[in-house]
């Protein structure tokens, strides 16, 4: 299996939310749907049956054009002149779903296709795709439960801290009064705040306790947040752990996305699905575990 470039998986798992008919998730994808979202018109591809059809596989993404400028030398006007080109580009992760437990690994194509964008457009295609049967699914992310101190303790590095906070009744809580007193100042109803630092590590420390004084700003984002004066699903943790591979914690899910990476991964479909399907077995008796 010749490598090439990293390749990052994440996990989910479906379910059709109201009765569906053996064999309708198979056949929503076999479709060829095709739904239009955020601008683009997202697509199945490569879809294949494997192991006597305990698993299916392929591609999810959409196809779209890059247009370049070159320049290049004119002869005739003796001048260089620019044009413009077009090149197929066309942004598709490799998934691979074992259709009896409805658990699947996935490219994780971050920047360009995200976890939590991923499933929301492999949704829509499923229900475009058994629209004639009225059938839904549920398509959600395979999180492990854990609080967000031991998320960070385990954690080497924290790229990225985003949080949502909103001005208290006030609150006389010591940890966070700096940041609720500064929404006041400002007449804010609410902050949206990202902090990042790639090239080392974000500061966080949180407290026990909100009773306790702290000036970082992230610890008192956070304590808001758990104190009940936040947004939940916009609270998240990037980071990164020690062997390198990515760590991301959803409060919304309350707990840490699950995930494999290789930095030397395959560049093509097949061996792309073959090291998910690797994956996807290793874990399957986990991700059972993790709900009904």
């Amino acid at each position: 299996m010749a490598g090439g470039r990293k390749l990052r998986a994440a996990y989910a798992r479906i379910r059709p939310k109201n009765l569906a008919e053996p064999g309708t998730l198979l056949r929503a994808i076999q479709a060829n749907p095709r739904v239009s979202r955020y601008g683009h018109e997202f697509v199945f591809g490569n879809v294949e049956e494997a192991d006597d059809g305990e698993f299916v596989t392929g591609r999810m993404g959409f196809p779209a054009v890059e247009e370049l400028v070159e320049r290049e030398y004119d002869d005739l006007l003796g001048e260089f002149v620019e044009r413009t080109v077009e090149h197929p580009d066309a942004p598709s992760g490799a998934f691979v779903l074992h259709l009896d437990t409805g658990l699947m690994a996935f490219e994780d194509l971050s920047p360009r296709i995200k976890p939590r964008g991923f499933v929301g457009h492999f949704r829509a295609l499923l229900e475009k795709g058994a629209s004639d049967h009225g059938v839904e699914f549920e398509v959600e992310l395979s999180f492990r439960h854990e609080d967000v101190r031991d998320f960070l303790s385990r954690t080497q590095r924290v790229i990225a801290l985003q949080f949502e906070v909103r001005p208290t009744n006030p609150s006389d809580r010591e940890a966070f009064r700096p940041l609720d007193q500064a929404l006041g100042k400002i007449n804010a109803k609410q902050l949206r705040v990202r902090a990042v630092n790639e090239e080392e590590s974000l500061s966080v420390e949180p407290l026990g306790s909100a009773d306790q004084p702290t000036d970082n700003l992230l610890d008192q984002g956070l304590l808001m947040v758990e104190s009940g004066y936040g947004t939940s699903r916009k609270f998240q943790i990037e980071a990164e752990e020690g062997d390198g591979k990515p760590a991301i914690y959803d409060a919304r899910a309350e707990g840490s996305l699950i995930q494999d990476e290789t930095p030397d991964g395959p560049e093509d479909h097949e061996n792309q699905v073959s090291l998910l399907r690797s994956w996807l077995g290793e874990r399957l008796d986990e991700l059972r575990n993790l709900g009904p």
